[in-house]
């Protein structure tokens, strides 16, 4: 298998926006524009989850460019107790067309951060990070079916 070069990190973190349904959206879509805007230079590719109370992050790209937007991400005040839930070497990014794609915002008791960090800050393997890029693969390509 040839190596790629390419590193993806997904991690969840603790959502410490608390306000009203609209100042959400506009805080979700300044992190979209600001990711779009950092992202792309970098060559740093992936996709965002929002729960009920914490964001799921999907980065794709260089493993030094991906290390320093997850660094940033960690000092963002937006978020906090951020968990790894897979991070490794891959073959092929899921997420190549989307400087960052936004797979939307999830009511599932399954996504919410207690699941996700599991006991003792651990990541836990319900839903698992396969399921959650599986959930966003699906969105972010009915997404771009629609576009």
């Amino acid at each position: 298998m040839e190596k790629t070069g390419l590193y993806r990190l997904t991690y969840a973190s603790r959502s410490r926006l608390d306000c009203a349904p609209e100042q959400m959206q506009r805080e979700i879509g300044s992190i979209l524009q600001a990711s779009m805007r950092n992202n792309r230079p970098v060559g740093v590719t992936g996709a965002l989850l929002f729960s009920a109370d914490c964001f799921v992050q999907t980065l794709e790209g260089p493993l030094q460019e991906v290390q320093r937007v997850y660094e940033r991400i960690q000092l963002d005040m937006r978020h906090s107790d951020t968990v790894i839930l897979e991070a490794g070497m891959i073959d092929r990014r899921d997420f190549a067309d989307w400087s960052m794609a936004y797979a939307g915002r999830v009511e599932d008791e399954r996504y919410r951060y207690a699941a996700l960090k599991g006991p003792n800050g651990a990541a836990s393997s319900a839903p698992g990070a396969e399921h959650v890029l599986g959930l966003m693969r699906k969105v972010v390509l009915r997404t771009r079916a629609m576009a």
